[in-house]
């Protein structure tokens, strides 16, 4: 099987995919006034995640490489995250000043550098992407599309390369970490909390831990020297060590509708999850139909679709200008 194969998926299943009604519902009535009301509202669709029927259809090494196939995607997603929160919370323009919140910028600092520049199995500086990568070739699996896609993001347009090399059903996800540029910081941290630092470890823990029976575990991937284990083990670190939660407090303190900002945009992100996971599941066992879950919130925004490397460029322009007339 190549892990891209979703390219061929017949039409019948494809319409299936669209069109198969949801049988799962989650609440639009978000009133919440704290960190732990965004938590306890949000265990219905965290707890489908952990649940998910794909970690039943991953029975062997060819279903690993589909499964990693899609997910490297999100991996390469979740750094454009960080840089978004990186140039929100410390200063990346010329010339340089303090940002004003020291916690936060120490933060997302560290947290870029351990996964911009951490240390992969031998020793060697590395980007999560990076091993990532090493880890899927290391089981066989062709990356090319994804070096022709990193490749090529150096003097193309964002939204041109997707097309080219990114699978379609990924683009509402990633799609949606670049709306997320324009939105306040707390919504940047959400995704982040609880879109992944909460989930990523979680996913791979419930793949790693799979029965012997019926699971293949990530983790008997040639053994002790797997990438993969490796790599989970990584993410176990990462989720002990990093939390969002003291600058959610701080920045959204008793506003309600802060809160639920957070709720929201942390729902949007575990249905995008969801809906990823389906599609790998519907891959891997195409007699499975797509459960198709229901839209978890419409924004009340026209969402702008727009390179993200030309905002950031264009925000640090604006920083510039404001500087300078200052003077």
């Amino acid at each position: 099987m190549k892990w891209h194969s979703y390219k061929y998926m017949s039409s019948d299943m494809k319409q299936k995919m669209d069109t198969q009604p949801s049988s799962v519902q989650y609440s639009l009535d978000a009133n919440c006034k704290s960190y732990e009301d965004v938590v306890t509202k949000l265990s219905p669709i965290r707890e489908d995640l952990k649940e998910h029927h794909l970690y039943d259809v991953i029975k062997n090494i060819e279903a690993v490489k589909c499964f990693a196939g899609f997910h490297v995607w999100t991996v390469w997603d979740f750094q454009n995250l960080l840089t978004a929160l990186q140039i929100r919370l410390t200063c990346t323009v010329f010339p340089w000043y303090p940002t004003p919140d020291n916690k936060a910028r120490r933060f997302i600092n560290q947290l870029v550098l351990d996964t911009e520049s951490g240390c992969d199995i031998s020793g060697e500086y590395s980007t999560d992407l990076e091993l990532y990568l090493n880890a899927m070739k290391q089981i066989a699996i062709d990356v090319t599309v994804v070096e022709d896609f990193i490749k090529n993001l150096k003097t193309r347009d964002l939204f041109e390369c997707m097309d080219l090399f990114v699978p379609s059903e990924l683009h509402p996800i990633i799609n949606h970490t670049f709306d997320m540029v324009h939105e306040e910081t707390h919504c940047l941290l959400a995704a982040l909390e609880f879109g992944f630092l909460d989930v990523e470890a979680m996913i791979l823990n419930k793949i790693n831990e799979g029965s012997s029976d019926h699971r293949v575990s990530l983790s008997h991937v040639h053994a002790d020297d797997s990438l993969f284990k490796y790599y989970c083990n990584k993410q176990n670190d990462i989720n002990r060590t990093y939390s969002c939660k003291d600058m959610l407090i701080e920045m959204c303190g008793d506003n309600v509708n802060k809160w639920n900002d957070v709720f929201f945009i942390a729902g949007e992100c575990l249905y995008h999850k969801l809906n990823l996971f389906d599609i790998i599941a519907a891959e891997l066992d195409p007699e499975n139909e797509k459960k198709i879950r229901p839209m978890f919130i419409k924004r009340g925004y026209e969402k702008i679709r727009i390179e993200h490397y030309e905002a950031l460029k264009r925000e640090n322009e604006r920083q510039i200008k404001k500087i300078k007339d200052k003077k």
